[in-house]
């Protein structure tokens, strides 16, 4: 028998250098956002949860547009709540999320089987989740996760610099993940800071197959992060998800194996990205590869 499978998708960030809500934006031939596309090739490799995590104010939205998905799935809307955390905020008050680790924390009451967690503005490919399917039902050790890894190349935007999780990746497991803040192509060459990288590092896009034990030793972290920020950091700093997964690593209390994309990625990290994206997935659904409309 075939073990469910639950899809965490973060939907609550604020996309401040796209300028919008990137995450609901309409893509689609009927309207459909990124995030539409990734539940639909989630669905088809077996996902049968399905864990939104939102901002207070986009809940009439999500309970609107998603209420036909729970024939096919389980569905749950999950606020991250700045104001909820496992650590003391001592009447400090943010507006920011509290960053990636922070959102799946949000989802741990409501995730029960292995998963599957990813942003919601980015594109990954439908086989992407049919090798992290086949990885959790696969892999029963739960200390044990898996990454998928795409070229650097694949990933990058011709509008500005991207943020990119530069892993490094020996015998099949991810060992290290460097997170770039600005890397951008400067006369042909990508560059990160003083460095050149290779146009075929190998690079997180933050999709992550993990199981329900990773969620305590996130939970840790987040701790950490919390009991460790000096007051005069609160403002913007944020527990990343990648980093914290790093320092599992280190730790040596999770091991992250890899599988490789086989599809291209693109997403929208700013608005001149949009129009790249949009003809992408239309032509995908005009291809019959997807319906139109998707659900």
């Amino acid at each position: 028998m075939i073990s469910d499978l639950t899809l965490v998708i973060m939907a609550a960030g604020k996309g401040s250098r796209y300028g919008g809500s990137k995450q609901t934006d309409q893509l689609g031939l009927c309207g459909e956002s990124m995030m539409d596309f990734s539940i639909v090739d989630a669905i088809c490799a077996g996902f049968n949860h399905i864990v939104f995590v939102i901002q207070e104010n986009q809940k009439e939205f999500f309970e609107s547009k998603y209420k036909n998905l729970s024939k096919v799935c389980s569905v749950q809307l999950v606020v991250q709540d700045n104001m909820k955390t496992p650590f003391e905020l001592n009447g400090y008050r943010r507006v920011k999320p509290w960053g990636t680790t922070h959102a799946l924390w949000s989802a741990k009451p409501f995730i029960h089987t292995p998963f599957c967690v990813l942003n919601a503005d980015d594109y990954y490919g439908r086989s992407t989740f049919k090798k992290i399917a086949d990885y959790l039902h696969t892999n029963k050790d739960v200390s044990r996760g898996v990454f998928v890894a795409y070229e650097l190349m694949k990933t990058m935007s011709e509008h500005g610099s991207v943020s990119r999780g530069v892993c490094t990746i020996q015998r099949g497991k991810l060992r290290i993940i460097k997170e770039e803040l600005s890397i951008e192509i400067i006369n042909h060459a990508i560059v990160s800071g003083d460095k050149i990288l290779a146009p075929e590092t190998p690079v997180s896009m933050n999709i992550w197959g993990l199981h329900p034990y990773a969620l305590t030793l996130l939970e840790k972290k987040l701790i950490d992060f919390g009991n460790e920020t000096v007051p005069s950091q609160l403002l913007d700093k944020e527990a990343l998800l990648p980093m914290d997964i790093q320092t599992c690593i280190e730790e040596n209390s999770l091991i992250i194996d890899t599988v490789y994309a086989d599809e291209e990625w693109f997403g929208i990290t700013y608005q001149q990205d949009k129009e790249y994206a949009s003809s992408k997935l239309q032509s995908l659904q005009k291809s019959g590869y997807y319906s139109s409309p998707l659900f």
